[in-house]
């Protein structure tokens, strides 16, 4: 079985997936290898499985639902890449995840499966609790260049939810925190925040 352990380089996942099917379990690229690889960061791989031929023929070839499950790239104890991601502060893999599913799930309610298999209210929890600021324009960008509007993202994003309870809780059980801060401005400004719960505009 081809491990993720050694999937460290452009080269060693192109002879993965050019080994003809069936010659062993596993080869070529899966959900679980792609979490791997997103959360540790791995991001000229992931710019690979856009760019190189035999990377994309082998995503392209899947069936709309196999690539669904790929893309989501989820371990198999339901973890997910985009938490991972954020919480390690790889932008840079976060930009190139968002530009490998723009390639291959152009279909805004694909990208909304994919992304609904995510827990974001709770991700937008902990980015407020942790005060992780960075994270907030970084989640913007990746929405933005997945194309994805407000009114898209609402569904995703249940209401009310204990966001609310948590941002209104670091706003007065943390005043001293300028990050924690930082990250609401963040959340109002781009339209997801208003007053204890996440409303449209």
């Amino acid at each position: 079985m081809l491990q993720e352990a050694y999937i460290h380089s452009v080269e060693h996942l192109i002879a993965a997936c050019r080994q003809p099917a069936g010659s062993a379990p596993s080869t070529g690229l899966n959900s679980t290898m792609l979490f791997h690889l997103l959360s540790g960061g791995h991001t000229e791989v992931i710019r690979a499985c856009r760019t190189q031929p035999d990377l994309q023929a082998s995503i392209s070839r899947l069936d709309p639902e196999s690539r669904t499950d790929l893309l989501a790239a989820q371990a198999p104890d339901g973890s997910h890449a985009l938490t991972q991601m954020i919480r390690a502060s790889h932008w840079a893999t976060l930009r190139e995840y968002a530009l490998l599913l723009r390639a291959h799930a152009s279909d805004k309610r694909v990208l909304q499966d994919i992304l609904g298999r995510n827990d974001l209210p709770g991700l937008l929890d902990e980015i407020v609790a942790l005060g992780h600021a960075p994270a907030v324009p970084a989640l913007g960008e990746f929405w933005s260049l997945l194309g994805l509007t407000r009114r898209e993202l609402l569904p995703l994003l249940p209401m009310p939810h204990p966001s609310a309870q948590t941002i209104m809780q670091v706003a007065q059980q943390m005043p001293g925190n300028a990050a924690a801060r930082k990250a609401i401005a963040m959340l109002g400004q781009f339209g997801l925040l208003e007053t204890r719960i996440f409303l449209p505009r």
